[in-house]
C-alpha cells in the first residue's frame, strides 16, 4: 500500500514539473545582428527635451563605447569549443563613412558645418553679424586640411592624431548629428546637438587610442594682419578660465605651453574684443593646455594659416593660442557658446559668460547705459550712430543740474578773481623774509582774507569742481561701454562711416572733433594762470591725435558731447551779458577809485 502511494506521489510530481515547463517556458536567447550594434554605436543623442539631453542644460547622452561592446555577441569574453579549448572573441565589425561628407546644423543665429573626416567643425558662420565688407562673420579660422580644427582629436601638445583623419560614418536628424568610427586607426564617437538656449552641445567618446585630447581654436574669427598686429585694434585676443573669478591671458604674449588645472574651473574660452568661443564641460576635465601658435603670412599677403610654435616655424608672424582640453576618462561632454559678446544674451545663460564683456570698475554704470542705448535703437531710431548721439544728449540732460551748478560757481569765481589777485599782490612781498624763508603767518592771514571774501560773497570754491567730478564717472562709463559694445561692430552711421567699431577712413570725424574742442576752449573763461592757459590751448591738438586711433563710435560720442558743451556755454555767456551773474565786474570799481587817490597823495607828502 505504501509503495503504491509513493509511486503515485512521484508520478504527480513529475506531471506538475512537465506542466510548469509547458506553461512557463524558459526565455530563448536572441542573438543581435551586427547591424543592430553598428546602429547603437552611431546613434545620435536624445531629442530636445529628453531627460539628460543638452536641451535641459546638460550634455548630450548616448550609449557608451563600453555598452556598445557588451552588446556584441561574445564581446569581451572567451568561450569553450567542443574540444574544451578557449577561443578568442569575434572581431567587432568596422564602421566607416565617406570622407569629406559635409553636414550642417543651423539656428537663427549661427550655421555650423561639420566634415566627416575626423568629425570636425570646419565652419561656424554667424548669421546675425557681418564684416565691414558685408560677408558673414566666420568664427573658425582658416587653415589647411592637415591642421587641427575645433573638436579635432589631438595629443597633449596639440598635434592631430591619426584618428583625426579617419572617415567617420554620419547619422543626422533635425537639430543633431552623430559621427562614429571603428577601424585600424581607433574607435571613437562624436555627437552634436542644438540646445534650447541656442548652444552647441557636444559628446565625445574615444576607446582607442587611450591617450587623447580635444583641440579648440586657435583664437576665434579671422582677423586681418593689421588687426593681429594693432594693439589698439578690435582683435585683442585672450584665453580665459572661469574658476570662481575670471582669469584671462593675452594670447599674443604667449611663448610656451601653459597648463591650467581643471579642478574648480567651470568653463574655458577663447575670445577677442567682440566674439567668444566658450566651453562648459558637464564633467570635470583633467585640465586645459594653452598652446602657442604662430600666424603664417605677411603684411602683403595677410594671414595664410598657422602652425604650432613648437614646430619651430620660421617667421615673425603674430602669436596666438589654441586650447587642448584633456579629458579625465574615455568621454567628454558639455555645451559650447559660439557668437558675439552680446551682454544681454550672455547674461541670460547660466554660465557667467557675460563676464567676458569687460566694462571695468564702472560696470555698474555702463550696464544701465547699455540697456538705454539698446532701447533707443529698438524703439526710437534703428541706427547705432544716431543712438549714440541721442544717448549722449540724454546723459547731458540728466546731468544738467550738476553742470548748471558748476557753471554758475565758475562764473562767480571768475567775478571774484580780480579781488583775489589784489589780495595776493598785497601779501606777496610779505610771504618771505629777507633770507627767503616762507613767512607762515603772512600766508595764514592771506588765506583767511581770501576765505573771508568767499564767505562775504557766498561763493564755495569746491562747487566749481565737485559737480564735474560727480559727472565724470558717467561719461567714462559710457566711453568704456562704446569701446566694448559689439553692437557697433559692422554698424554703419552715415556716408563714409560704414563701421562704427573701426577708425574713420578719411579722418573727418577726428578733425571735426578737434575743431569743436578748440572752439570749446575759446568759449570757456580764460584761466588766470599762464601755465593753465597754455595747457588749455594745446589740449585740442593732443585730443585730436588720440582720436585718430579711436573707433568712429567713440569719436562720435566725443564730438556730440563737445557740441552740447559749446551750446551750453554759449547760453551762459548770454546770461552773463544780461546780468544774470551780477552785471559788470564789481572788482574793477574799487581799483579805479584807489589809484587816483594814491596819485594825489604823493605830491603833498
Amino acid at each position: 500500500m505504501d509503495t503504491r502511494r509513493l509511486l503515485l506521489a512521484g508520478l504527480l510530481s513529475l506531471a506538475v514539473l512537465m506542466a510548469w515547463q509547458m506553461i512557463f517556458p524558459p526565455p530563448v536567447p536572441v542573438e543581435q545582428p551586427p547591424e543592430a550594434n553598428e546602429a547603437a554605436l552611431s546613434s545620435p543623442v536624445d531629442g530636445p527635451g529628453a531627460e539628460g539631453s543638452p536641451a535641459t542644460g546638460t550634455a548630450p547622452d548616448g550609449p557608451t563605447l563600453a555598452e556598445v561592446g557588451e552588446s556584441e555577441p561574445g564581446a569581451g569574453e572567451t568561450s569553450l569549443d567542443d574540444t574544451g579549448s578557449t577561443t578568442a572573441p569575434p572581431a567587432l565589425p568596422p564602421i566607416e563613412g565617406e570622407p569629406g561628407q559635409q553636414t550642417t546644423l543651423e539656428t537663427e543665429r549661427w550655421r555650423a558645418r561639420f566634415d566627416s573626416t575626423g568629425a570636425r567643425l570646419v565652419s561656424m558662420e554667424l548669421l546675425t553679424r557681418r564684416e565691414t565688407g558685408g560677408e558673414q562673420v566666420e568664427l573658425v579660422r582658416e587653415r589647411d586640411e592637415a591642421s587641427a580644427f575645433p573638436f579635432s582629436l589631438v595629443d597633449e601638445q596639440g598635434r592631430p592624431l591619426e584618428l583625426d583623419g579617419a572617415p567617420f560614418a554620419v547619422e543626422s536628424s533635425p537639430g543633431r548629428v552623430a559621427f562614429s568610427y571603428r577601424g585600424p586607426l581607433g574607435t571613437a564617437r562624436k555627437a552634436f546637438q542644438i540646445t534650447e538656449d541656442g548652444l552647441l552641445a557636444y559628446s565625445i567618446e574615444v576607446e582607442r587610442p587611450s591617450a587623447w585630447a580635444v583641440w579648440f581654436g586657435p583664437g576665434v574669427a579671422n582677423p586681418t594682419w593689421d588687426e593681429l598686429t594693432d594693439r589698439l585694434g578690435r582683435s585683442s585676443r585672450q584665453a580665459s578660465v572661469m574658476g570662481g573669478e575670471l582669469s584671462s591671458r593675452q594670447t599674443s604674449k604667449l611663448e610656451e605651453t601653459e597648463f591650467i588645472e581643471g579642478a574648480g574651473a567651470s568653463w574655458f574660452s577663447l575670445e577677442n574684443k567682440y566674439f567668444l568661443m566658450a566651453l562648459a564641460p558637464t564633467e570635470r576635465v583633467r585640465g586645459v593646455a594653452l598652446v602657442p601658435v604662430r600666424t603664417l603670412g605677411d603684411e602683403d599677403s595677410g594671414p595664410t594659416g598657422w602652425e604650432l610654435a613648437s614646430q619651430n616655424v620660421q617667421g615673425d608672424g603674430p602669436m596666438d593660442a589654441g586650447l587642448v582640453v584633456l579629458p579625465s576618462g574615455e568621454a567628454m561632454s558639455g555645451a559650447s557658446y559660439w557668437g558675439a559678446k552680446e551682454y544681454t544674451r550672455l547674461a541670460a545663460l547660466p554660465f557667467d559668460f557675460e563676464k567676458t564683456v569687460r566694462f571695468g570698475r564702472l560696470g555698474f554704470l555702463a550696464r544701465p547705459l547699455l540697456y538705454g542705448m539698446r532701447w533707443i535703437h529698438s524703439e526710437v531710431v534703428p541706427n547705432w550712430g544716431w543712438s549714440i548721439v541721442l544717448m549722449t544728449v540724454a546723459i547731458n540732460l540728466l546731468l544738467f543740474p550738476l553742470r548748471h551748478k558748476s557753471f554758475v560757481s565758475m562764473q562767480r569765481m571768475q567775478k571774484l578773481n580780480p579781488r583775489m589777485e589784489a589780495i595776493r599782490n598785497r601779501y606777496r612781498p610779505k610771504l618771505r623774509d629777507k633770507q627767503g624763508r616762507p613767512n607762515l603767518e603772512m600766508q595764514r592771514k592771506m588765506n583767511e582774507e581770501i576765505q573771508g571774501l568767499f564767505k562775504e560773497e557766498g561763493v564755495n570754491p569746491a562747487m566749481g569742481c565737485l559737480p564735474l567730478l560727480l559727472q565724470m564717472p558717467v561719461f567714462f562709463a559710457f566711453y568704456r561701454l562704446l569701446a566694448e559694445a559689439v553692437e557697433l561692430q559692422g554698424a554703419p552711421w552715415i556716408g563714409w562711416i560704414t563701421d562704427l567699431s573701426l577708425q574713420d577712413p578719411i579722418k573727418a570725424l577726428p578733425l571735426l572733433m578737434g575743431a569743436t574742442q578748440f572752439l570749446q576752449t575759446k568759449t570757456m573763461p580764460p584761466a588766470a594762470n599762464p601755465t593753465q592757459r597754455i595747457i588749455m590751448t594745446t589740449m585740442p591738438i593732443w585730443f585730436t591725435l588720440f582720436a585718430f586711433a579711436f573707433p568712429s563710435g567713440l569719436v562720435l560720442y566725443w564730438l556730440t558731447n563737445n557740441v552740447l558743451t559749446i551750446i551750453q556755454q554759449a547760453g551762459y555767456n548770454r546770461l552773463k551779458k544780461a546780468g544774470y551773474f551780477g552785471g559788470a565786474d564789481e572788482a574793477e570799481a574799487p581799483k579805479k577809485q584807489k589809484l587816483p587817490k594814491q596819485a594825489k597823495a604823493k605830491p603833498g607828502s
